[in-house]
């Protein structure tokens, strides 16, 4: 598969950016994955399905882009990830082709598993030496202007284009997850002091503090932030809302009734200025991601001693701010 042919193939997937809410994507022009698409057996309900199931609009973006960008183990020649400044150490590199490497200088090819980049060896690309176990974080957190297009699974039924009006959705994308893993490794254990719980929640306030692309809902006439109040007084009373991602704001909303989600409006909040907010500001904690998918938590403001109840309030279900 020569320059040409690959750059001509990108020029036909090119779509339009359309900011936070959606990538630049497309699948291969004419290409779309059929009922008689090879799935690799090893990858049966994981992310190369996603891909085929993305291809047949059966997923939406956001389902897209929380599988690929957190996928753990992209397969990826290693030029790609070689910098001047380093450090260029791969846990795990694999050698196609003797070594020999030649693919177009503006592309990045990258692979969901070995079985996609046998399949595109196959059909003659030449990879050269591949990195293995690369993080989608790592990987689409990192795209520049060195690139005009990001080719997933170039040579497969499934092949993905990611084009360059598409590359800081991506970066937001792997901030969130980065995030969130972060999140869940602050899980409430099943026992804790009052001196461990506090040093939790520093930790969390800390992570929380250094995101930038929260999103949270508001009344579309009034403005006020949207909060999930608890019934009885149980556990936190008047908790804000928050998300990491636009499917953790969806999946909340798909809880509202019809009329409560028209009257809502989304819009970004920057993780410090939610943190610094003070019980006095009428809510007296932040809770992100009450309905998944992303991990929940719960960040009391002000630090007040911990709810009866422990982490999770009594209530779920969503409800307007009072």
């Amino acid at each position: 598969m020569d320059s040409t042919e690959t750059a001509a193939r990108a020029e036909r997937s090119a779509t339009a950016s359309v900011g936070r809410n959606g990538p630049a994507l497309a699948t291969e022009s004419g290409q779309g994955a059929g009922p008689g698409v090879e799935v690799n057996p090893a990858l049966t309900g994981s992310l190369r399905d996603t891909l085929v199931a993305y291809s047949r609009k059966e997923i939406s973006s956001d389902k897209l882009m929380r599988e690929v960008v957190g996928h753990s183990d992209w397969f990826v020649p290693a030029l790609y990830l070689a910098t001047a400044e380093g450090p260029n150490e791969f846990e795990e590199v694999v050698i196609f082709n003797g070594g020999e490497y030649c693919i177009a200088a503006r592309e990045l090819w990258a692979f969901t598993d070995w079985a996609a980049a046998e399949r595109a060896v196959a059909q003659g690309a030449r990879l050269g030496v591949c990195a293995s176990r690369i993080a989608g974080t790592r990987l689409f957190g990192g795209l520049s202007d060195r690139w005009d297009v990001v080719r997933i699974n170039p040579g497969s039924p499934e092949e993905l284009f990611l084009t360059a009006g598409g590359f800081d959705h991506a970066a937001v994308w792997a901030d969130a997850l980065t995030l969130e893993r972060g999140i869940a490794a602050q899980t409430q254990p099943d026992e804790e002091t009052e001196g461990e719980w506090r040093a939790r929640m520093d930790r969390l306030a800390r992570l929380m503090a250094a995101y930038q692309d929260f999103l949270v809902l508001e009344h579309d006439t009034t403005g006020q932030l949207v909060t999930l109040p608890s019934r009885s007084g149980e556990g936190f009373l008047n908790p804000l809302v928050m998300f990491t991602a636009p499917d953790c704001r969806d999946a909340f909303l798909d809880r509202l009734s019809p009329a409560q989600r028209g009257a809502f409006r989304d819009r970004n909040a920057s993780g410090a200025g939610v943190v610094g907010l003070s019980p006095e500001s009428g809510m007296d904690a932040v809770i992100v991601n009450p309905c998944g998918p992303g991990p929940t938590a719960i960040l009391p403001l002000g630090l007040s001693p911990a709810p009866r109840g422990g982490d999770r309030p009594a209530n779920e279900e969503g409800q307007e701010s009072r």
